[in-house]
């Protein structure tokens, strides 16, 4: 009987036992769509997805216009290189402002329950 890819099973070798379905064969189209790529790529074996989260998370990211603007940045950054580089700006020339954080602690546990 085929079961889901186990979470902490070496992909190649149970997906070489053949003992899994593709996730196309078995997940709607609608909600398949919805998968964030980088989430379902950790579930693939040669190109192909057998795996998918149970529970994945992505952040929203906020700028705050007025401090980017005393930072003289005028767009929002779109690669974590421009995170880096503004946040950057922001510490030189933004007295008492945290340019990033990202919190990885108990409370971001508790907001993801």
């Amino acid at each position: 009987m085929p079961r889901p890819l186990g979470q902490f099973e070496p992909r190649r070798r149970a997906v070489g036992r053949r003992h899994h379905h593709q996730v196309e064969d078995v997940l709607a189209t609608g909600p398949r769509a919805n998968l964030i790529d980088a989430f379902t790529e950790a579930g693939q074996a040669d190109g192909v997805r057998y795996g998918i989260p149970v529970v994945s998370s992505a952040g929203a990211f906020f700028c705050n216009k007025s401090v980017f603007a005393r930072a003289g940045i005028t767009a929002a950054p779109t690669t974590w290189d421009e995170v880096k580089q503004d946040a950057e700006l922001i510490r030189a020339k933004v007295s008492g402002v945290t340019p990033y954080a990202l919190p990885l602690g108990p409370e971001e546990a508790r907001a993801r329950a």
